[in-house]
């Protein structure tokens, strides 16, 4: 399913989406009713709602931008969940080209959808300033949120991939990536580490 509990965001005539949105809403309420979850990890895909989402609404109110909308959408899930330990996860950095590239080291085609063509190149890394320009708005706005609620650890894949000037997409010699944006399982393998560390955060009850 989808991060939001009260957030449409399907393509019209898209049957597909608008069920896996719905999905989404099924499984906040499950949560909200299972009181004996206490650990709860929410991961989204912010830099895509905030700026290419289609027919992105909450049914039944009007509110004046997108923005509006994914803010109050946030907001209200996690006024859900106030009484349990939540992990909130930002995004990876979303990479050029195609990590086969990483591993045969011959330039392939460029496969980006979020910068210039003129970016392509056979480098198995983004900077951090090209990472800003996709991410940094989603991951300020969330983070604004955040402040309010104590309960939830935001977990930033940065942190395990970037440097001061560049964000890479392989770790050890072994690729992070299944394609620009999805972990593989060593990244996952990475990331899970990264999100069970996170709960040290919380006090035991």
């Amino acid at each position: 399913g989808r991060l939001f509990s009260n957030v449409v965001n399907a393509p019209k005539g898209n049957d597909f989406e608008r069920d896996v949105y719905f999905g989404g809403f099924e499984v906040a309420d499950y949560l909200a009713r299972r009181k004996d979850i206490k650990n709860i990890v929410m991961v989204a895909r912010g830099f895509f709602y905030l700026n290419w989402a289609e027919n992105f609404f909450i049914p039944n109110r009007e509110l004046p931008s997108k923005e509006d909308v994914f803010l109050v959408g946030v907001r209200e899930l996690l006024e859900r969940f106030r009484d349990r330990n939540v992990i909130f996860v930002f995004e990876n950095p979303t990479l050029e080209v195609d990590p086969r590239a990483c591993r045969s080291q011959r330039p392939i085609k460029q496969l980006s959808l979020y910068l210039t063509e003129s970016k392509a190149r056979n480098e198995c890394s983004i900077t951090k300033e090209e990472d800003d320009v996709i991410h940094k708005r989603y991951i300020q706005k969330v983070s604004d949120i955040l402040k309010d609620f104590p309960n939830v650890v935001a977990v930033d894949p940065r942190d395990l991939l970037c440097d001061e000037k560049k964000c890479y997409a392989t770790a050890s010699g072994r690729v992070l990536y299944s394609d620009l944006n999805h972990f593989n399982r060593n990244g996952s393998y990475l990331q899970g580490k990264q999100i069970s560390d996170a709960f040290h955060f919380f006090k035991d009850d």
